[in-house]
């Protein structure tokens, strides 16, 4: 969603751009039918109407919505206004909504929880993977060098943020785009890519072959750097793919999912090659639990 400061017009723009970019290259581009055909979409290009109406940032009742998501911030209580009340309705009833975009319109960062703290999330890494891969996209289209990182380290702590209800309450991988110099008339033409590349991104966890960054760059269909080692996303999703013989090149032991948790969680590691494999289990206190 684009314009949650009614002021940041650019946002607004650019989901109704995207809106268009797919419906018109539906017909011609087979990723971009590939994206639309296996990916579902909500777009809603203004989150704040009234802001937007009289360029402000806050709503009618003279709040930043920004600051209303999940915690104290802005506004007499939580979800107290009718915009965040009505998103956050919305994802409780469709909990297959796996990736929140909230659109802004500022300097070029490209940010992620937490936005609270300057603690690390628990998904960082897999956050930071697709974070470059964006940056990269954004500059490739001649778009403005942009910071990525957690929120908090970036730019500076906002209580009551998008991305972290969406991220910590509903478990959702959430991102906050800021769209650098909004004022260039072709300026959404270099997110294109980016917001095509997180679509597929979300979609491709279990290998269905929805092109993925290099397909994307390259204008190809197949799922060319699937290597059926299952990352963060397939982890958590429970979707798994049998590892083909040598794609794996180190051991590596991944986070258990989910954690914390009661009773039941899955431990996902890499084999470098066929091997018998003895999995510890240890608590706290540094005591065996059990053997595997």
């Amino acid at each position: 969603h684009g314009a949650q400061h009614g002021n940041e017009q650019a946002g607004a723009m650019l989901v109704a751009y995207v809106a268009e970019h797919l419906l018109a290259n539906y017909a011609t581009d087979p990723a971009v039918r590939s994206l639309v055909d296996n990916v579902e979409w909500y777009l809603l290009p203004i989150m704040n109407p009234d802001g937007y109406a009289v360029y402000e940032r806050y709503n009618w009742h003279g709040f930043d919505l920004n600051r209303n998501w999940g915690t104290p911030g802005s506004g007499p209580h939580p979800f107290s206004e009718p915009e965040t009340a009505a998103l956050r309705d919305f994802f409780l009833t469709h909990p297959n909504v796996r990736l929140h975009l909230d659109v802004h319109g500022y300097d070029p960062w490209f940010g992620w929880p937490w936005a609270h703290t300057s603690e690390t999330c628990p998904d960082y890494c897999a956050f930071h993977a697709a974070g470059d891969a964006v940056r990269t996209l954004i500059a490739a289209a001649g778009g403005a060098p942009y910071a990525i990182g957690a929120i908090a380290e970036i730019t500076y702590p906002v209580t009551g943020s998008s991305v972290d209800y969406s991220y910590g309450d509903l478990h959702q991988w959430a991102y906050a785009l800021e769209l650098a110099s909004p004022a260039i008339p072709d300026i959404y033409d270099h997110y294109v890519s980016s917001l095509l590349f997180l679509a597929s991104w979300i979609g491709d966890c279990n290998g269905n072959g929805i092109p993925d960054l290099e397909e994307i760059a390259g204008g190809g269909v197949p799922d060319a750097n699937d290597n059926g080692i299952p990352d963060a996303c397939d982890i958590a999703t429970g979707h798994f793919v049998d590892v083909p013989s040598g794609l794996a090149i180190r051991l590596a032991l991944h986070e258990s999912r989910p954690n914390p948790f009661n009773p039941r969680t899955t431990i996902a590691f890499d084999l470098p090659q066929d091997m018998a494999v003895d999995l510890s289990i240890y608590d706290v206190r540094g005591a065996c639990v059990c053997t595997l």
